[in-house]
């Protein structure tokens, strides 16, 4: 099924110039190697550091599992990732637990990248703003373009970063670190972006249908 999820994923393919159509591949796309995907979508451990430009290791937040920490100097406004996965209906998912779930608005979706073909964004942990406190340096924007035939988030960096330091976003006003009772997962909220990326691909309408909200297949 041709979806939001595989679109975004084409959109990513050509950001990090890697094969759209072996998104879910369980094998390193590294030509000559072979080694499985574990932590990196669509690489092992070693080539999805140098392809993504940044590492997954333990956060510098306490119990927060893993982090993604930058492995070059980045500047502000640049793209970390999109943040894409299976795509659900908040109306049917609402008492779901989501590890790593991001809920879209103003389209009123749920991204779960619980797999870990999804993304390498959905290691980054949260942080409130440096105006608040906190040290959040990336954002979630949602990311547009006459080329998109749906909405899709990007994890945008907000100010210069430099090589070694962890990634954080801010979750929004309403998440909680508990989840249970009720549910809380991270909000895209942050207005519209203008897609500026010389990678888009051209905009295919043939066979592509329009999300309704169920698992990407």
């Amino acid at each position: 099924m041709r979806s939001i999820t595989s679109e975004a994923q084409k959109i990513r393919a050509a950001l990090f110039g890697f094969p759209a159509t072996d998104y879910r591949s369980s094998t390193c796309l590294k030509d000559g190697c072979a080694a499985r995907v574990t932590t990196y979508p669509q690489f092992c451990d070693e080539h999805g550091k140098e392809v993504y430009g940044c590492e997954v290791r333990p956060s510098s937040i306490s119990g927060a599992g893993n982090g993604l920490f930058a492995v070059s100097d980045m500047e502000q406004g640049d793209t970390i990732d999109l943040y894409c996965g299976k795509c659900l209906s908040t109306d049917r998912n609402t008492t779901r637990h989501l590890a790593y779930g991001l809920q879209v608005e103003p389209a009123h979706y749920l991204i779960d990248a619980e797999p870990v073909w999804s993304c390498i964004s959905r290691y980054i942990n949260h942080s409130t703003n440096p105006t608040d406190g906190g040290r959040a340096n990336c954002a979630f924007q949602n990311l547009i373009s006459p080329n998109f035939r749906h909405q899709h988030v990007a994890v945008i960096t907000t100010r210069a970063i430099s090589a070694g330091e962890e990634l954080l976003c801010y979750y929004g006003p309403d998440w909680q670190p508990v989840l249970d009772p009720g549910w809380s997962v991270p909000v895209a909220d942050e207005g519209n972006r203008l897609a500026d990326l010389s990678v888009v691909p051209e905009r295919d309408d043939d066979g592509l249908e329009d999300p309704e909200l169920r698992d990407a297949r």
